[in-house]
């Protein structure tokens, strides 16, 4: 399944995953188009983690995948990153135009 996640340049945005089942998924990242500080944590029983992003930066559009995987399955989210360039939100107030309709 596809989301999308829009946020402004220089803030910061959490995604999270979650894996369910027996024995314990392994969860891994796809992150390579992330260009920002990133870190990962993880629950106490390791089936959910969130990934916090900190100081967006522009180059950092792209996509973000994870993947929870044990001996009986396999799921994977993609989460669409659009980062808002701070120009793009000053012609976005002084306009009134919703640039990605």
């Amino acid at each position: 399944m596809e989301h999308e996640l829009i946020v402004n340049e220089s803030d910061s945005f959490n995604v999270t995953c979650k894996g369910s089942g027996y024995p314990t998924p392994l969860v891994t990242w796809n992150i390579v188009d992330l260009n920002s500080n990133a870190t990962v944590t993880s629950s106490e029983d390791d089936m959910t983690q969130t990934l916090q992003v900190t100081n967006a930066d522009v180059r950092d559009n792209g996509w973000i995948s994870c993947r929870a995987e044990n001996a009986a399955s396999r799921t994977k989210e993609v989460v669409r990153i659009r980062i808002i360039g701070m120009w793009l939100c000053f012609v976005y107030k002084l306009y009134g135009t919703n640039i990605y309709s």
